[in-house]
C-alpha cells in the first residue's frame, strides 16, 4: 500500500509541476532530483512515462508491476482512424468495434455536447473523416471480460452525404432523445 500512496503523490506532483523552483521557474537541483525520482517510480510501478509527449505511448502495461489502463474516447478514435482506417483505406467495408463500458459511457456523454463542446464536435468530425461509410460501436464489459450479444448498447455512425448521422440502440442512463443526430 505504501508504493500506491507514493505513486499517487508522485502523480499529483507531476501533473501540477509541484517541484522546488528557483529564479525564472527553473527547477532547482532538489526539484530535478524529485522529478527524476517520481518519473522512475511512475514508470516502474504504473507503466506511465512522464517524458513521452505522444499520449498514445505514455502508458504501457509492460515492464511494470501495476499496469494502468487509460479509458478515453480517444481510444475509440484511435481504433477507427489509426488501426482499422490504415487497414481499410478505401472505405469499402463497414466497421464494427468494441469499446469498454467506460469508454462507451464517455462517448454517450460526449455526443450530446456537440453543439457547444469542441471536443465533442472534433470527435464526430474525425469519425466523419474516417474511410468507413458505417461504424458500429458496441459496449464491452471490461471487468467481466464479456460481450453482451442479446441486447447490447450500440451506437451506429452513418455517413450521410457530407454529414454524419447516428442511431442508438438499447442505451442506458443517457436519454436516446439527447443523442439524436
Amino acid at each position: 500500500m505504501k508504493v500506491e500512496t507514493e505513486c499517487s503523490c508522485a502523480l499529483d506532483r507531476v501533473r501540477k509541476g509541484d517541484y522546488e523552483r528557483g529564479d525564472g521557474w527553473k527547477l532547482t537541483s532538489a526539484g530535478q532530483a524529485q522529478f527524476k525520482k517520481d518519473a522512475k517510480l511512475l514508470k516502474e510501478h504504473m507503466g506511465y512515462d512522464v517524458t513521452e509527449m505522444d499520449f498514445a505511448k505514455q502508458f504501457s502495461e509492460f515492464k511494470c508491476d501495476h499496469p494502468t489502463i487509460h479509458f478515453s474516447t480517444d481510444n475509440i478514435l484511435r481504433e477507427i482512424i489509426k488501426d482499422k482506417g490504415k487497414k481499410y483505406p478505401d472505405g469499402d467495408v463497414e466497421l464494427f468495434v468494441f469499446a469498454t463500458d467506460e469508454e462507451f459511457r464517455l462517448m454517450k456523454e460526449l455526443i450530446p455536447q456537440r453543439t457547444w463542446n469542441g471536443t465533442a464536435s472534433g470527435f464526430l468530425n474525425q469519425i466523419l473523416k474516417s474511410p468507413f461509410p458505417k461504424i458500429y460501436v458496441c459496449e464491452w464489459y471490461f471487468e467481466r471480460q464479456e460481450y453482451n450479444t442479446v441486447d447490447p448498447q450500440l451506437i451506429i455512425f452513418i455517413k450521410d452525404g457530407d454529414g454524419l448521422k447516428w442511431e442508438c440502440h438499447n442505451l442506458k442512463s443517457t436519454e436516446e432523445t439527447e443523442m439524436e443526430s
